[in-house]
């Protein structure tokens, strides 16, 4: 690989380690608001792994900085603000304890879900293609885990929240 290649994609892996590093620490500031906000016991208990494993997650990448020798210094992460700030209008104007105020987390959840699941594939990839072999492989098992994530919010909004609330005898 030329050397310049090579070097931008050590510059974009950086970057987005950082990125999703500073997405993480901030679903794991949001996460306990979602679950205090959620009706549905099942959706409580949802968030509540979906804590647990954000910061294996969070413990995760201060590892592959480690590996890579750049220090877990960060930017705002705009786009997971953003998500979590329409988030919060959504619940507002949700009725407290409806089946709309859960499906908007789920929501919320969903989009925060399809950042991560895009940025672990990409820099996995960049890490393959840079030869950080544990890099890649910790990154691509963290973006499996986040694809199982949105999958368990799609079927708790399509077996127990919308299900329930609109075929009710």
């Amino acid at each position: 690989m030329k050397k310049e290649i090579r070097k931008s994609l050590s510059r974009l892996l950086t970057s987005g380690i950082r990125d999703l590093y500073c997405a993480e620490k901030e679903i794991a500031r949001v996460l306990p608001k979602m679950i205090r906000a959620a009706t549905s016991p099942i959706l409580k208990r949802a968030f509540q792994e979906h804590l647990d494993i954000t910061h294996i997650h969070v413990n995760r990448l201060l590892e592959v900085f480690r590996w890579i020798g750049h220090k877990p210094k960060g930017k705002k992460c705009v786009p997971i603000r953003n998500i979590i700030r329409e988030g919060k209008y959504a619940r507002e104007l949700a009725v407290n304890g409806s089946a709309s105020r859960d499906l908007g987390l789920i929501f919320t959840a969903q989009k925060m879900e399809c950042y991560e699941i895009a940025g672990y594939a990409i820099l996995a990839n960049v890490a393959t293609e840079l030869l950080l072999d544990n890099v890649a492989d910790t990154l691509f098992r963290t973006h499996e885990e986040e694809v199982e994530a949105g999958t368990m919010y799609a079927d708790i909004a399509s077996n127990d929240i919308i299900h329930p609330a609109f075929h009710l005898n």
